[in-house]
């Protein structure tokens, strides 16, 4: 234990290849999307070489659906990417897609304003890739589901729905921390409530339900899936984003008009979230042989106090001090810290753990690390060097296209990177020190949500209030 816990001298990392502080720049290249009118509508352009591929994002603000619709929108956008029109069944549907594709997908994203914290924005995305000789071909066929996707095929539909509970509760045993996580940070803001609605918990048991409940709620449930479509698959909720090289967004100048025009444009309405029945503390049973858990509060209040420097300390909390207490000691397969930075909501989640209570000690200690940081200068360098990269990974174009086209719809633009940036570089001990009181105030009234074995959590039952088998 003492071994473990005895830092590495500096004569041994001296022995690593490192860069040094004069090697970072304050300033980098960060592409930013160009907002274009396109078709009476605002396309987020990014024009970059991409080997002449397009990368198309067709998004739809999904606020305008009822709450009831939401647990199961996931699954509503699996099966509109597969069930295929009125004109092409299933098999003709993936046929087609797969010729004059290279993907297409879909996703789900909130986003909040750096500038507005109370403005949330979800968005349901349809993503696609192809080359030139097919983008008018894949942009009809996307219009094509938007003016007559078909859900007349029962049994395939319903194959669909047991392939994605089975997916579903595969993942929930092996890779169940983003629920416990989701849960933890719907307390915390509403973009975190749609979260917990569409991809976490809530969802999941909508899902479960549908499956095994399945001929009872057919009728209801395919109703629903056009109820969606007939209201989300409308201009008025239309967010349009493109990455490609100069010719290839000439060309989708001239073919993309038809993506708006098979939409309907009636008005919509917008609709508040409920707020959701939850504890404070919760646990859910799964067959698991480990545990997720996860907690987390709200560290800076709308963000405010954020900084470069945070990123730096985040560093060492997950690389040094969770690494080494969760992990290393702890027996889990890791520890980190998930951080909004335009929200201030932090969690600390450790990943196929074997303990509960020890893990949670840990997390409760990490005011106190804090106040006590004490690093040699050429650790905090390498800490720092390790943040930068972080905070500014390699991408490719599509990659760009995706961060630039996220950073446009939160609020984030080039000043902002550059400063943090800035920050990270000429960051100190004491700037470190200052998120002293923050996790003091925070940690008290943080939430614990864990998931995973049902022995390991009843054996620190006391640290729950409630708990719910999965």
């Amino acid at each position: 234990m003492e071994e473990q816990l005895r830092p590495n001298s500096l004569e041994t990392l001296s022995l690593l290849p490192q860069l040094t502080l004069g090697d970072l720049s304050a300033k980098d290249d960060f592409h930013v999307a160009a907002p274009t009118d396109m078709f009476g509508h605002r396309v987020l352009v990014n024009e970059l070489p991409t080997n002449h591929i397009s990368y198309i994002d067709i998004g739809f603000d999904y606020s305008c659906l009822p709450p009831e619709f939401l647990p199961l929108l996931d699954l509503f956008g699996t099966i509109v990417s597969e069930i295929g029109t009125k004109r092409l069944n299933y098999q003709q549907f993936a046929k087609e897609i797969a010729t004059c594709t290279g993907a297409f997908s879909h996703s789900l994203t909130t986003y909040t304003r750096r500038d507005e914290p109370d403005a949330t924005r979800p968005i349901f995305w349809l993503h696609l890739k192809c080359l030139p000789a097919y983008l008018e071909q894949a942009l009809e066929l996307v219009a094509e589901i938007f003016t007559s996707v078909s859900f007349a095929d029962r049994v395939r539909i319903r194959e669909i729905v047991g392939r994605e509970f089975a997916w579903a509760e595969h993942s929930v045993h092996s890779e169940g921390y983003h629920l416990a996580s989701n849960r933890v940070f719907a307390h915390l803001s509403r973009a975190g409530r749609y979260n917990e609605i569409v991809n976490g918990v809530t969802a999941y048991l909508a899902l479960k339900d549908l499956a095994l409940n399945y001929e009872a709620q057919e009728e209801n449930f395919l109703e629903g899936l056009a109820r969606v479509a007939g209201i989300l698959f409308n201009r008025h909720n239309l967010v349009l984003a493109i990455t490609a090289d100069g010719q290839e967004l000439s060309h989708f100048t001239r073919v993309g008009d038809c993506l708006p025009e098979a939409l309907r444009s009636q008005p919509v309405t917008r609709y508040d979230l409920p707020e959701l029945p939850m504890a404070a503390h919760e646990a859910f049973v799964t067959s698991a042989e480990v545990v997720f858990a996860i907690q987390g509060g709200n560290l800076l209040k709308n963000a405010v106090g954020y900084n470069g420097h945070f990123e730096v300390l985040k560093t060492y909390l997950s690389r040094d001090y969770l690494w080494n207490t969760v992990r290393q000691m702890g027996g889990a397969y890791g520890c980190f810290i998930q951080f909004g930075q335009l929200t201030g909501n932090l969690a600390f989640v450790s990943y196929r753990d074997p303990q509960v209570k020890k893990t949670y000690d840990a997390y409760g200690g990490v005011p106190a690390v804090v106040a006590g940081l004490d690093l040699p200068d050429k650790v905090l360098e390498q800490l720092i060097i390790g943040t930068y990269g972080n905070f500014d990974p390699l991408q490719s174009a599509a990659a760009k296209g995706a961060t630039a086209r996220n950073d446009y719809l939160n609020g984030i633009d080039r000043t902002y990177k550059e400063q943090r940036m800035a920050e990270i570089v000429r960051t100190t001990l004491a700037d470190m020190k200052n998120f002293t009181a923050a996790f003091a105030e925070m940690m008290p009234q943080a939430h614990r949500v864990i998931i995973g074995n049902r022995a390991k959590i009843e054996a620190d039952r006391s640290l729950f209030d409630m708990l719910i088998d999965l």
